[in-house]
């Protein structure tokens, strides 16, 4: 940014400089029709199972859409009998996969240590079994609600090429004393529909893997709740009116300009600018050719570029 100074503006007055940091406001869930970088998102069942996540790693197989970074991995969980742990940074250890013939094969990235997680409560419900292969042990009609858990603006990604099949691998971990466990959803692409590349499998140790087999009944084999997607990366802070240098400042007459945050004013006052609800003095004008009213017969030869300040009055549209 490039401040003019007047002699007028700042001869015995006050200079407010209008440090307005704002961070965009990225939205950390993800609902059906929001983007994807997969082969489609697996949605979870209401009526599925969760296989658990404390005693063994669970996989699942995807197929890049689109090459780039994967800054977001969203995927959805249930607590046994609805009995609700807590979620922080050290809960999950999440990983990437090359695929070795159906199977997870050699490990290519891992989520950095205490990236940030955030959990979306009831996010659904349903009457949903409990299965938790390395015990052997299931239980149908065992809980009613599903969560979501989003982690978002990873900010050393994995990079995915379009076309190649990755595994999402997945493992948690409850601290005690706390007396739960916690499950990753199957998917609403179980049977009866069809399972999307290699069936779901699980692995105490990252090298043996084997099938996720639901026992009741009839066996069944699962995919798993999930959707890979990119945030665009993370949001660059701004100050208030800080756009580049030399941007078009009047669009009409392709005028460019600077974009100071410093101007002088008077007494408070404020004005609601209701296309946003956000609050700022009367001098700020929100048009794409706008100067707050004050500059009526505005041209570069007669004010100032980087605002609309008016030598003969003195006045100052702002920014």
């Amino acid at each position: 940014m490039r401040p003019h100074l007047h002699a007028s503006r700042i001869a015995l007055s006050i200079a407010t400089c209008c440090l307005f940091t704002f961070v965009m406001n990225v939205r950390a869930d993800w609902d059906p029709g929001d983007d994807f970088k997969m082969h489609f998102p697996q949605l979870p069942d209401p009526e599925g199972w969760d296989i658990c996540l404390v005693d063994q790693y669970l996989a699942d197989d995807f197929v890049c859409s689109e090459s780039g970074p994967i800054r977001d991995i969203h995927f959805w969980i249930s607590w046994m009998n609805d009995f609700e742990g807590p979620i922080n940074e050290e809960t999950f250890e999440v990983f990437i996969f090359d695929d070795a013939g159906g199977r997870p094969g050699v490990q290519l990235w891992a989520l950095p240590p205490f990236h940030p997680i955030t959990y979306r409560p009831f996010y659904g419900q349903g009457n949903q079994g409990w299965h938790c292969p390395s015990f052997g042990n299931t239980a149908p009609n065992n809980h009613q609600f599903f969560h979501q858990i989003n982690i978002t603006n990873i900010q050393d990604p994995f990079i995915q090429e379009a076309g190649s099949i990755y595994w999402l691998v997945i493992r948690a971990h409850i601290i005690p004393p706390v007396d739960t466990s916690v499950g990753w959803k199957t998917s609403v692409t179980d049977p009866p529909g069809p399972i999307f590349g290699a069936p779901a499998q699980w692995s105490q140790d990252l090298f043996s893997w084997q099938l996720i087999e639901t026992p009741f009944t009839t066996l069944l084999l699962h995919d798993l709740s999930f959707v890979i997607t990119d945030t665009g990366g993370p949001q660059e802070e701004r100050e208030y009116g800080d756009a580049p240098e030399g941007a078009v400042a009047y669009p009409s007459l392709g005028v460019t300009g600077a974009f100071p945050t410093c101007r002088n004013v008077s007494l408070a006052s404020y004005i609601e600018h209701n296309n946003f609800g956000a609050w700022f003095g009367m001098g700020f004008d929100f048009e794409n050719d706008g100067n707050a009213g004050f500059c009526p017969t505005f041209t570069p030869n007669l004010y100032d570029q980087d605002e609309c300040f008016d030598p003969a009055t003195l006045i100052d549209a702002g920014l």
